[in-house]
């Protein structure tokens, strides 16, 4: 019973020795533990700041690109603008020209209807006395052709 007592305890101290040693190992694991937990956490930290650095990145490049965007395609329809007020104004001053050309054109033909109308007013008024002229002279030859048939 003491070589049993005695195996006992050897066994007990050599337990107690691995228990200890894994007691140990069991406190180093969870250091270690720990430790790959923080080192985890920074670099997740880490990662999450680098992914928000380039979000704003992009956002930053996105807002660039769309204020590029937007001023060229303001910039474009001013020109367009632009381009089409000049054609608005051409038009109207093509049609100003016809216009005139046309009221200049009326006003020529008008003068020379006018004079036309007088020349043949002026023609009338001569063939009237033309005819009243003859008029007169039938008359005096008829008046004189009686005369004459009266005078036998």
């Amino acid at each position: 019973m003491d070589s049993l007592k005695a195996v006992s305890e050897a066994e007990k101290k050599q337990l107690s020795s691995e228990l200890t040693s894994l007691q140990q190992r069991l406190a180093d694991l969870q250091s270690q533990l720990q430790t790959l937990r923080r080192e985890h956490e920074l670099e997740k930290e880490d990662s999450v700041r680098r992914h928000r650095l380039e979000e704003d990145s992009l956002r930053r490049d996105f807002q660039r690109e769309l204020e590029t965007v937007t001023r060229t395609l303001k910039d474009q329809c001013e020109e367009t603008e632009k381009r089409g007020k000049e054609r608005l104004e051409d038009e109207v001053r093509r049609r100003e020209r016809e216009i005139r050309e046309i009221r200049d054109r009326e006003g020529s033909e008008r003068d020379q209807l006018r004079r036309d109308i007088e020349s043949k007013e002026r023609e009338v008024r001569s063939l009237k006395n033309e005819v009243e002229n003859l008029r007169e002279d039938l008359e005096r030859e008829q008046t004189t052709n009686r005369q004459l048939r009266v005078c036998p």
